[in-house]
């Protein structure tokens, strides 16, 4: 590529936050391209196997420079991406799930894993990390709320140090409604 097709990493971010609404602070994509040669900007897509979100970054004498069709590229990936979570989300509303067992896919109000065909767990960006409720689990037949039985051993690192995150002591979810149960 010739040097014209190029453009200074300063410019690229600031095209990134008008086209965004945000970005990173300038220095941290700076550091990325001094560490790694490349620089992240944008969502990913969730379903898609491509999910590469990088842009190539090389230095020119004291300036950082990006490729302008890689940036161009990589915002209209962010704009599909940014799509495909509006319409993860309406799907979630409408009690559609996508991905199989133990996939996690992001909504505008947080996320949801799909535990197993039966189950799956909303999580909520509202909630602190570790607070009581972030994770409410719900039949995917019915859609009601899930019933829970903690009869699994605190993990070493939860019963000794922090939450290990992975809901360690859950042993049983069940739906009263329907009567779906689910094993842990």
């Amino acid at each position: 590529m010739s040097d014209e097709s190029m453009m200074p990493l300063r410019d690229a971010v600031e095209r990134f936050k008008q086209v965004a609404g945000y970005s990173n602070a300038y220095d941290w994509y700076r550091k990325q391209a001094h560490e790694r040669g490349c620089v992240w900007m944008g969502d990913e897509l969730q379903l898609a196997a491509e999910r590469d979100t990088r842009i190539r970054a090389v230095k020119i004498g004291r300036t950082w420079m990006v490729y302008a069709d890689e940036l161009e590229a990589r915002l209209a990936g962010h704009a599909l991406a940014r799509a495909e979570l509006k319409q993860l989300t309406a799907d979630y509303d409408n009690h559609v799930l996508h991905g199989g067992p133990g996939a996690t896919l992001r909504t505008s109000f947080g996320s949801y894993t799909v535990v197993s065909g039966d189950f799956h767990a909303a999580r909520y960006d509202s909630y602190k990390p570790h607070e009581s409720g972030d994770v409410h689990y719900r039949c995917s037949g019915c859609w009601e709320l899930a019933s829970q039985e903690r009869d699994n051993p605190e993990c070493h690192r939860c019963r000794d140090w922090s939450p290990c995150g992975r809901d360690c002591t859950l042993s049983r979810v069940y739906c009263a409604s329907c009567g779906t149960s689910l094993d842990r």
